[in-house]
């Protein structure tokens, strides 16, 4: 698990921070390959920019993209990104402060799905396949 145990729920991917500013955070995930097609690793980079709303909040623009090919997949680049700042309001553990999120706007690429109740995958779920999507979340 990682920080303050907290485990991907998504399949058990495993993330890495790349780079992080004030206002830009890159990330990379690593698929679990006891979980995923083939039993292979594969992997998906994220870009978050950060915008200070004036209100004590602020705004999430994230893009999430597979670094293979893949048809369809599965909702897991969606989850990529929703997964790290999703709150125990939508029945996510939390590293350090639990907060609440509006999701405004998805725009996946073909092939890419946003389903959100597959980005908590209880234990001895089935395979996730390989995974695509090139678009943006704004939370």
């Amino acid at each position: 698990s990682g920080r303050g145990g907290w485990a991907d729920p998504h399949n058990g991917g495993k993330y890495s921070v790349t780079s992080s500013s004030s206002t830009e955070l890159q990330t990379q995930r690593a698929t679990n390959p006891a979980k995923s097609v083939g039993h292979k690793i594969y992997m998906d980079k994220q870009v978050f920019t950060f915008s200070d709303k004036g209100d004590s909040s602020c705004q999430i623009d994230g893009c999430s993209k597979s670094q293979s090919f893949s048809v369809a997949d599965f909702s897991t680049n969606y989850c990529d990104m929703r997964n790290l700042f999703c709150g125990s309001a939508d029945g996510c553990k939390s590293v350090l402060k639990d907060f609440t999120s509006t999701e405004s706007s998805v725009k996946p690429s073909i092939g890419a799905s946003h389903d959100f109740s597959a980005c908590i995958v209880k234990a001895q779920s089935s395979s996730v396949a390989a995974e695509h999507l090139d678009g943006t979340i704004h939370a």
